[in-house]
């Protein structure tokens, strides 16, 4: 009876190895024959997981653009794949799998993940992205995305910390460091469309964005045009890179560097900032900074102060409207004393006289139509813009 049960267990143990070989598909390129043909038959096949491995020539990668949506795997494993440059929309609408990226990746092009519910996993050095390398289609994508960047547990590059938010299923999403806790890298809210957070979807979403202390650099970060509320940099921080914060919608900016960090290109959207604190008695050394004296700060330290910008197009610029789900967030970089509205044939909608540099405007109380916007301000300026619902 016993030597049967063990005969069985054996017969059962090698029927689970069976199946575990074919769970994953192992396609390795070297040369002696393309991708292409390798891979005849392997997508309809399906699997647990499809393995690439070794040297892809440029038509492999050509090939391989766009057909992860249309294999019937759950994951992809890259991470021996020596691919280095990932080129526009490589894997897009291929959504519900995990994607493990090789080891040596170095750049990520634009769109390259235009899908949902996607596991990305970095197993080597945060790679260079582009602004757009994590956004979608908006025709494709009509809800939301829920994408997650992961760190492998054994990359002995990066590491996740500050978890940020719980997701419907994926749990805790994290931002990105390296090992060290130097640099910065990337923000889960990359992810993420600007409605989710107006309407609410995540009721535990924070709207602080808070860098961890230690640490020096922001390299990579690029966030997505999504409405967050605080931007807190620590007192190590040292240097922001090139597009850091230009597509995030923020109030106030606390950067805790008692010596200003040196600024990249194109770091602030609009290159000004409604709100800046710094440490008491650094105020003039950020104003003087060679980096932060081009940037027209509105409010330092809550004292009302406008730098003047080099830039002429932003000096003529007096008004900045935010969007939230009821309301228009009219602000003006001096008080308003009035507000006109009128619709396109000139007819009045509204006029308010008021006393303040920002003004909520509900969207109840205008008719679905564009419409024209007159701010006046205090010191004899005014402006008039287009407001399209």
């Amino acid at each position: 009876m016993k030597k049967y049960f063990i005969s069985t267990l054996l017969v059962l143990f090698a029927v689970c190895s069976v199946k575990a070989q074919q769970d994953t598909i192992k396609i390795h390129v070297d040369g002696t024959a393309s991708l292409e043909s390798l891979m005849e038959g392997v997508w309809e096949q399906g699997g647990e997981c499809l393995r690439l491995t070794g040297t892809p020539t440029e038509e492999d990668i050509s090939y391989l653009k766009g057909k992860f949506a249309s294999g019937r795997f759950n994951i992809y494993d890259l991470r021996h794949f020596e691919l280095k440059r990932i080129p526009d929309r490589f894997f897009q609408y291929s959504n519900y799998v995990t994607i493990i990226l090789p080891e040596c990746l170095e750049y990520i092009g634009k769109k390259v993940f235009n899908a949902y519910w996607l596991t990305i996993i970095l197993t080597g050095h945060f790679p260079e992205i582009e602004e757009e390398t994590f956004e979608v289609d908006d025709d494709y994508i009509d809800y939301c995305e829920i994408n997650e960047l992961r760190v492998s547990k054994d990359n002995p590059y990066l590491k996740e910390d500050k978890p940020y938010f719980e997701t419907y299923d994926n749990g805790p999403l994290c931002s990105i460091y390296s090992k060290d806790g130097t640099y910065f890298y990337f923000h889960p809210m990359s992810f993420f469309k600007r409605e989710l957070f107006e309407y609410n979807e995540f009721p535990n979403y924070s709207n602080d964005v808070e860098i961890l202390e230690g640490t020096k650099y922001i390299a990579g970060a690029k966030f997505r045009e999504v409405r967050t509320i605080n931007i807190i940099l620590p007192s190590t921080i040292e240097s922001i890179g090139d597009c850091a914060f230009i597509r995030t919608d923020f109030e106030t900016l606390y950067c805790n560097a008692i010596t200003p960090p040196s600024l990249g290109k194109n770091i602030f959207k609009y290159d000004h900032l409604w709100d800046l604190y710094v440490p008491e008695g650094a105020e003039e050394d950020y104003l003087n900074h060679r980096d932060w004296s081009d940037v027209e700060i509105f409010y330092l330290n809550g004292k009302k102060i406008i730098t003047v910008s080099n830039r002429s197009a932003i000096d003529k610029k007096i008004l900045e409207i935010a969007r939230t789900k009821d309301t228009y967030l009219i602000r003006s970089r001096d008080t308003m004393s009035e507000i006109i509205i009128y619709d396109l044939r000139g007819n009045l909608i509204l006029q308010e006289r008021i006393d303040n540099n920002r003004y909520f405007l509900k969207k109840s109380n205008l008719p679905k139509s564009p419409l024209l916007l007159r701010v006046e301000l205090e010191n004899g300026e005014c402006e008039t813009i287009k407001i399209i619902p």
